[in-house]
């Protein structure tokens, strides 16, 4: 059964994601980093470390620092260097950045695992690319998080518990123990607790929905696990996370 099931989740990332990680035959001389998660390069593209969400100076305590040490990382990194790209689009975004994965040239180390390892960076709510690429940015993430690098220090970061209470605000890891489904055909919910007026919930949308259940993600299934979420939370009777892509939830061992 848990054979099945990975194969099912393989399949899914394949056909609903973006496309995995071109081949590297494009590069670049790269002459600036203004934020930890974007790079400028010598022909004028601005480089976008799709599936990085770095800290920023208003989530709490010590992110002004954790900022800082981000994008002097980042510069130190890459700055002056030359980089192979391994574009996760045809074309820039509605933005004008062209998201990628980076490699330094002379040693090929991968720039996003790089950023994850060192903690400074999460995993942003939906990077592109498929079940492998996304495999591996959870791997660089979680080693940071188990040995509390970077970000992962600082309370701001830490990851919530379902059953505590938890500002609604800003962009969140919650994990627990899904508890019941409800909700409509436009609105599903996954609730946490039995009272939904005040429980952390999940809420997907009817597209949102389908693509859960293609990922063999759908609400219904995960009642009773525990799983990690990730996104933007909001209030709306109790603290609630909107989930748009699969790649926002995690299902974790009992």
């Amino acid at each position: 059964m848990r054979c099945g099931l990975a194969v099912l989740i393989t399949i899914m990332f394949a056909g609903v994601l973006s496309s995995a990680a071109g081949a590297l035959d494009e590069t670049a001389h790269i002459l600036a980093a203004d934020d930890a998660e974007t790079l400028k390069a010598a022909d004028d593209r601005i480089l976008l470390l799709d599936g990085l969400l770095s800290a920023a100076a208003q989530d709490g305590k010590g992110a002004a620092g954790a900022a800082a040490a981000a994008l002097a990382a980042l510069r130190q990194a890459a700055v002056g260097r030359d980089v192979r790209l391994a574009p996760l689009l045809e074309g820039p975004d509605r933005w004008g950045r062209l998201p990628a994965d980076v490699y330094l040239t002379d040693d090929g180390a991968w720039l996003q695992g790089l950023m994850l390892r060192a903690g400074h960076a999460r995993i942003a709510a939906c990077p592109r690319g498929d079940a492998e690429r996304l495999a591996r940015l959870r791997k660089a993430e979680t080693e940071a998080r188990k040995a509390r690098r970077g970000l992962w220090a600082l309370p701001a970061y830490s990851v919530r518990s379902a059953d505590r209470p938890m500002r609604p605000a800003g962009f969140a890891l919650v994990e627990g123990q899904a508890f019941a489904t409800g909700g409509g055909r436009k609105l599903r919910y996954l609730n946490f607790a039995e009272n939904w007026r005040k429980d952390f919930t999940l809420s997907a949308d009817r597209r949102a929905v389908g693509r859960l259940k293609a990922a063999g993600l759908a609400f219904d299934s995960l009642v009773g696990r525990k799983i990690r979420a990730r996104g933007w939370l909001a209030y709306r009777n109790g603290p609630m996370l909107n989930i748009t892509c699969p790649q926002q939830i995690e299902a974790l061992p009992p």
